[in-house]
């Protein structure tokens, strides 16, 4: 997923890897600690920063949002 969100041939396949991820980080859905993949949160700021369209843009925060929430608080 982070591979078509990064280098995918069309903004559409970008998207739908950025659509993944963030729907993968909502907090019901977090099973897999994706804040612990490396280069992952860099690359949604890079594409939440400087993505080619709205959309990918979109997606990128939506996902930081996203694993922020899903994110364990101190116990």
């Amino acid at each position: 997923l982070m591979h078509a969100a990064r280098a995918g041939a069309t903004d559409d396949v970008k998207e739908n890897g950025l659509m993944a991820i963030a729907n993968l980080a909502k907090p019901s859905d977090n099973k897999v600690p994706l804040l612990e993949t490396p280069g992952l949160v860099d690359l949604l700021v890079g594409v939440a920063d400087a993505g080619s369209t709205r959309e990918t843009r979109d997606y990128a925060t939506r996902a930081l949002k996203q694993l922020a929430r899903a994110r364990p608080g101190p116990n």
